[in-house]
């Protein structure tokens, strides 16, 4: 159908519900188009707006608060001005004589003579409104990734203050023997804690140096421990004064304080009592680690059950309905799980050896050395090794899952929005032939031998039906048959797994429908027929346009989608997909001709290869540098702007590889150190099994049984926990995903199903047995080579 003087008086733009500061459908009109009536009538009854363009180039980039501070004085100079004006006595009504400057309306004249017209200007400022909006949008994405990376922080302080209590410990007869000699309490006080000060203080210097210049390596993460160059986008580090001074506080006054008071607890018990190296530890409370434990557990099922879309009697929704409620326990839950879990999971990896032992207890190994296994004077330090090693494995656990996750997260959302590896829409209507040839006139233009040809194309064909039964229309998408080798699809946005299933049905005459026609059709169950309707217009023999059909199909519910790839989720959700047979039935004698279209994908290489990945940029850019090419989208490209997108703006998998980083290090060298500090601790001991006749051999077996023991429990439960945590924090995703969708305006279909990297968790949980080992023989060995009389008196 032809339309000819067609004037179009107003454009009106659908817009996504995003910054709340602007209009979410405006319609843009010039005011050439109504008359001086019309306008009279839409001032009365609406209201209208005078844009005016703004240099932008002349705001202030320095910080927002600048700009900010701009746009307000140029809102103040158009809305209004300063002047002086005399000041008059309350009482009496006289001018004083003294004059004020006050604001006054800025009054502008339009027009001369009698037709001249005095008004005042009413600024809205559409940037500044957008400015708070990105600050506000920015400061929830801020707390987002200070929320993230809570547990490295909290890790960071548990291996600090752990390790120095250990190492307080080893001191423990030193202060004994310095107040034998005449040390007063005031003397040693003030010698440990200065240099436990001092450590600190050094040690926080390092460290705020080495994270400083690995601020740049974390924002240009594009992906799991995948980084990238600068590019278009420089970012500068900057840490305010107050959060560098938080930092210090806490590291420092944590060290000073618990230095302190462990150093008063040493000096405050009798000297015997320090020689002897005995001390009276107190209890745990275990039943506020079984509780926290608990709303941990409950967080994680919550979180199951909606990931799985209900279970037994619960639906999508979960346990708890509450909307707060559920988003409460969806943000500390995870915390809690992974903190009560390792308090409670910790006893159970220090029982390790009594755990094996019942296990293997049968083998000629140990059974000579069973009956040392009974105990072990160190038991409080076993206990903190099993939680450090919990707390350490099950953050890099987690972080390898979700990293990953995220990872193919980015992936498929590339795959959703653009379709397959070559996106191409023309300003017109292209046959596949046309398409096809102009697509391989570029391919050998280019000349790239990773792109040597098409290996198949497809199009996506769209109509408006009509149910017959309640004549509501819906609109259609076509897949034409052998789409899924072009198009990428995943199992998310079909109902089943098996994409090859669902097009087949598609194929014999089957239809899908989205959420909203789903919804709309009343909840058709699976196989029920829906009757639809098709009805166009065609030219006759006097090239008059008559109304062709309708033409009816009975097509068969075969499931819910979620999208097409490479069309937008919104258009889809209200819309059904039919096959190809359905669309011949419904067009009829249009089915003879070429079928056209605007939009075309291909299918070119393996886009998962760099050299593939190269080639389609390249040849994206010169598809749209030919005429009649309205926009040329390669995979390759999508998919770096869907990682920029994460790396730099929510920084999201740059924090999970430094924790991922930091938690691997920190299990290794603290298997190490603490090791060597237990092991330290048990000269006495070891000497005594040798005194009562154990050989070398069977101390270095007993040693290395109890504590790789403990080591293989503690990493076997450290690792479970980092799963369940990851299940967990996938509702902590999905709430502040839900926020942000709600700020952007932009539904994300993309579920988070989880990837298991084992070959890294295997790699670190093999760093930390190469450091047990290395620990273990290094410590035990030095043990027995001292001598026996002298560990025995103590000396």
């Amino acid at each position: 159908m032809t339309v000819t003087n067609l004037t179009v008086s107003a454009i009106y733009e659908e817009g996504a519900y995003g910054n709340p500061t602007l209009l979410f459908h405006p319609v843009m009109v010039s005011d050439s188009v109504l008359s001086e009536e019309q306008k009279t009538i839409l001032m009365q009854n609406d209201h209208g707006y005078l844009g005016v363009a703004v240099d932008r180039t002349a705001i202030p980039t320095s910080s927002t608060s600048a700009a900010t501070r701009w746009l307000s004085d140029l809102e103040e100079g158009l809305e209004s001005v300063r002047t002086n004006v005399d000041v008059i006595d309350p009482a009496t009504g006289e001018p004083t004589g003294e004059t004020e400057e006050v604001s006054i309306p800025r009054e502008f004249t339009v027009g001369q003579g009698a037709n001249a017209v005095i008004i005042s200007v009413e600024y809205n400022d559409i940037i500044s409104g957008t400015i708070t909006f990105l600050n506000i949008f920015l400061g929830i994405i801020q707390v987002f990734d200070y929320i993230l990376v809570i547990p490295i922080v909290a890790l960071s302080f548990v291996v600090l203050i752990y390790g120095l209590v250990l190492s307080l410990e080893q001191r423990r007869r030193e202060v004994a023997i310095h107040r034998v000699i005449g040390g007063t309490e005031a003397t040693l006080s003030r010698m440990m804690v200065l240099e436990i000060y001092a450590i600190g203080s050094i040690a926080w210097l390092l460290g705020f140096a080495l994270a400083s210049s690995a601020v740049e390596v974390v924002l240009r993460a594009v992906g799991f421990l995948r980084f990238t160059d600068e590019g278009d986008i420089n970012v500068d580090p900057v840490l305010s004064f107050g959060s560098t001074f938080i930092v210090t506080a806490l590291t420092i006054g944590v060290a000073y304080y618990y230095g302190k008071s462990r150093t008063n607890d040493f000096l405050s018990i009798e000297i015997d009592e320090g020689v002897r190296r005995v001390r009276k530890e107190r209890e745990p409370n275990y039943l506020l680690h079984w509780v926290v434990f608990g709303l941990g557990l409950l967080s994680y099922i919550e979180s199951w059950i909606q990931s799985n879309g209900g279970f037994w009697r619960w639906d999508s929704s979960g346990i708890i309905g509450n909307f707060i409620l559920n988003a409460v326990l969806l943000l500390l839950g995870p915390f809690f799980l992974w903190i009560g879990g390792a308090l409670v999971l910790s006893r159970i990896g220090a029982a390790g050896p009594q755990i094996l032992n019942r296990l293997m207890g049968w083998s000629p190994a140990i059974s000579d050395i069973r009956r040392g296994l009974s105990g072990s004077g160190s038991s409080q330090s076993v206990s903190r090794l099993s939680l450090i090693m919990l707390l350490t494995l099950s953050i890099v656990t987690l972080a390898a899952v979700q990293g990953h996750t995220g990872t193919q997260v980015d992936e498929r959302t590339t795959d959703a929005q653009n379709g397959a590896d070559l996106k191409v829409q023309f300003d017109s209507s292209f046959t596949e032939q046309e398409a096809s040839a102009l697509v391989m006139q570029s391919i050998e233009s280019v000349n790239d031998g990773d792109i040597t040809g098409i290996d198949s194309m497809t199009s996506v064909g769209s109509l408006l039906v009509t149910d017959k039964d309640t004549g509501s229309f819906y609109p259609t998408w076509v897949l034409f048959d052998g789409h899924e080798d072009t198009l990428l699809w995943d199992g998310q946005a079909i109902p089943g797994d098996d994409v090859g299933d669902i097009a087949e049905e598609w194929s014999q005459g089957a239809y899908t429908a989205g959420g909203g026609a789903r919804g709309a059709l009343e909840s058709p169950s699976t196989g029920s027929p829906l009757t639809i309707q098709y009805s166009y217009y065609a030219l006759n023999d006097l090239g008059i346009p008559e109304l062709v059909g309708p033409s009816e199909a009975t097509v068969n519910f075969a499931g819910e989608h979620d999208w097409i790839p490479g069309i937008s989720a919104t258009e889809v959700d209200n819309a059904i997909i039919i096959g190809e047979a359905t669309y011949n039935e419904l067009v009829g004698s249009l089915s003879s001709e070429p079928y056209s279209s605007s939009t075309w994908m291909f299918e070119l290489c393996d886009q998962s290869e760099r050299g593939c990945s190269d080639a389609m940029e390249i040849l994206g850019a010169n598809l749209r540098s030919i005429e009649g090419v309205v926009s040329a989208q390669d995979w390759s490209t999508a998919h770096e702007s869907n990682e920029r997108n994460g790396g730099l703006v929510f920084g999201t998998p740059g924090l999970l590889s430094m924790m991922f980083v930091v938690a691997s290090l920190a299990s290794v060298s603290s298997a190490f150190v603490f090791l060597s500090l237990v092991l330290s601790q048990r000269k006495r001991e070891l000497a005594i099994l040798q005194a009562i006749g154990a050989s070398p051999n069977q101390v270095v077996r007993l040693v290395l049984f109890e504590i790789m023991s403990i080591l293989l429990v503690s990493m076997v439960l450290g690792v479970t926990l980092g799963l369940a945590v990851s299940e967990s924090f996938n509702g902590f995703f999905s709430v502040f995903g839900f926020i942000f969708q709600l700020f952007l305006g932009q539904s994300a279909p993309i579920d988070r199903d989880l990837v298991w990297p084992w070959l890294e968790l295997v790699i670190v949980n093999g760093l930390v047995l190469a450091a047990v080992v290395v620990s273990l023989l290094f410590t035990t060995r030095r043990a027995l080579e001292s001598d026996l009389a002298t560990v025995l008196k103590g000396e």
